[in-house]
């Protein structure tokens, strides 16, 4: 389904139609439903999985379509167009390979695993990170040599923020620690608060890439309870 077709299309009642068309029981359409949300119901039918890049084509489609009276989502509600995650994996950039090992893992599991926001998605990226840790039933911590960039508003890494939050919200927190010759001294000090928090089975060390998926496939076994009817 094009996405400028579907932004194209100004009746409720045609989306509705081309709904019907692609196996949407009118059953299963909220009755508040509006353009965005039916046009979004289409593109997940489509494309199975709910593929993120065809929703954000769809969403910046209707918006340079001129329509104004379409809501778009905003990074307070549901946080990214990736919608709610089951598991995040928080870590600095320099980690990004192994997050994406942990991510493959997860999925294949039927879950679904968040690293980071697209950079196309709409909204604040701390919000959307944040809404993220909300929707989560499991924060994943991997921590390495660096530390990262200090937010300016926060005096913290975009990491240790995530980190706070899930700690605030009550999440269960998982650590995954690099092992490494040397650490950032910012890095050592936030290793030791979080080493004082998350504890046993929890927390782990790990050395390259067959390490990190052993550990995640052993913590998806543990916490198997965490993601019933996955």
């Amino acid at each position: 389904m094009d996405a400028k077709r579907l932004a194209q299309v100004n009746a409720l009642s045609e989306l509705r139609y081309l709904a019907s068309r692609v196996g949407i029981d009118s059953i299963s359409i909220p009755g508040n439903a509006d353009r965005l949300g039916l046009a979004l119901m289409i593109v997940d039918r489509v494309t199975a999985s709910g593929n993120s890049a065809h929703r954000i084509l769809v969403v910046e489609a209707m918006r340079q379509d001129g329509n104004d009276e379409v809501l778009l989502p905003s990074a307070s509600s549901a946080a990214s167009l990736d919608g709610p995650c089951d598991l995040f994996l928080s870590g600095t950039t320099d980690l990004n390979e192994y997050k994406l090992d942990a991510k493959r893992i997860i999925e294949g599991y039927g879950a679904r695993a968040w690293m980071d926001p697209d950079e196309r998605a709409v909204g604040n990226p701390r919000d959307i990170c944040l809404g993220q840790v909300r929707s989560c039933r499991l924060f994943v911590l991997l921590m390495g040599k660096s530390y990262g960039g200090v937010v300016p508003d926060l005096g913290m890494s975009a990491t240790e923020d995530e980190y706070e939050y899930a700690k605030r919200l009550g999440k269960p927190i998982a650590l995954l620690v690099e092992k490494v010759p040397v650490r950032a001294p910012r890095q050592v000090a936030f290793l030791d608060r979080v080493r004082s928090y998350v504890s046993g089975r929890w927390r782990v060390v790990f050395t390259g890439r067959g390490e990190l998926r052993r550990e995640v496939r052993r913590i998806w076994q543990a916490n198997r309870s965490l993601f019933d009817g996955k």
